[in-house]
């Protein structure tokens, strides 16, 4: 007689949806223990825009300055010098004096140089404006004495709001962390992350509404003092070039293009040189050029490679081969 097949056991839906739940909590389980192994805390995330600024050396001189010098050096023979003014991304917020775009633009002259006496000088002061930054520069044109002025530009200068100030509500100051993510490392990272996402999406809404919406007028003040600069330093004999950083988020579906292409359709009116640093920066990671995920400053990285880009520009003009000197510049310089 032929042994009659005994229909197999089958899970039921409540035992497929436990070992469902078990391998889910098993694989988080092993995702919280790979961060705690390797050390990935969670970023921080500030609670007011400037809550994440890194200690470093902060020593300016008796000017004012972020240099290693009180007194102004003498020039050496053949020194090319030039003036780097503008407002924390010139100083070097959260980076050290020789990470700053500044010396690093020194050293890179150096080599296009070869070796010839570069002089660089740092005219960043923090949480400034364009109207600040041209006071200052004519202020100390006498002693410096440059022979080239480098203008660095970023989104803040084109409003007449600072956002140092406007912004604090953007990282939702005294929300506390959850208990959940105060003890679990992954917890921790996906409630950052959330956050983090909800101030990038403040930020940019801010910037729409205060730089682009209330374009050209916004950008008025700021461009006639452009303007009005470019003149002093050339009636001086220095050459005159703009620098414009990027907002250091999403590079490559970048929300802010509006602005840099009318800086652009500024530069070109006006005959001013134009390096637009957000061709430069495009098909890097943004978290890799930025000080801290919720910090928009540049990190070392970042301030090199502007810096190299504004060098190759300049070393460009002065061969006479600046009809495209470095991505992003908008004309060559008069």
């Amino acid at each position: 007689m032929p042994a009659v097949e005994r229909p197999r056991p089958t899970a039921t839906l409540a035992q497929r949806a436990r070992l469902a739940l078990a391998a889910t909590v098993l694989g988080l389980a092993l995702v919280e223990l790979g961060l705690r192994a390797v050390g990935a805390a969670p970023p921080a995330v500030p609670g007011l825009a400037d809550d994440d600024r890194l200690r470093v050396t902060n020593r300016v001189n008796a000017l004012g300055l972020r240099e290693d010098w009180d007194a102004v050096p003498p020039r050496r023979p053949g020194e090319l010098r030039v003036a780097v003014l503008g407002d924390s991304f010139v100083y070097g917020e959260s980076v050290e004096r020789d990470e700053a775009l500044p010396a690093q633009l020194e050293t890179a002259l150096a080599a296009h140089r070869g070796g010839a006496p570069v002089r660089v000088f740092n005219l960043g002061v923090c949480d400034n404006g364009t109207a600040q930054e041209a006071a200052r520069y004519r202020a100390l044109q006498p002693a410096l004495q440059p022979d080239v002025l480098v203008l660095v530009a970023y989104l803040n200068d084109f409003t007449r709001t600072n956002p140092a100030y406007a912004l604090r509500d953007i990282y939702e100051p005294g929300v506390e962390r959850s208990w959940a993510a105060r003890h679990s490392y992954l917890v921790g990272h996906l409630a950052a992350r959330w956050r983090l996402r909800r101030a990038r999406e403040r930020t940019i809404a801010w910037y729409r509404a205060s730089v682009l919406a209330g374009m050209p007028a916004e950008f008025a003040p700021a461009g006639a003092e452009i303007v009005a600069l470019r003149d002093f330093a050339e009636a001086r004999g220095a050459r005159f070039v703009v620098a414009f950083f990027p907002w250091l988020y999403d590079l490559d579906a970048y929300p802010l293009d509006a602005l840099h292409a009318h800086l652009g359709a500024f530069a070109r009116a006006h005959g001013i040189a134009l390096v637009d640093l957000l061709e430069v920066f495009r098909g890097h990671g943004d978290e890799a050029l930025r000080v801290s995920p919720a910090n928009e400053h540049p990190n070392p990285r970042a301030h090199r490679m502007a810096a190299e880009a504004i060098a190759r520009f300049l070393a460009n003009v002065s061969s006479g081969t600046a009809a495209t000197p470095a991505p992003g510049s908008a004309a060559p310089a008069r």
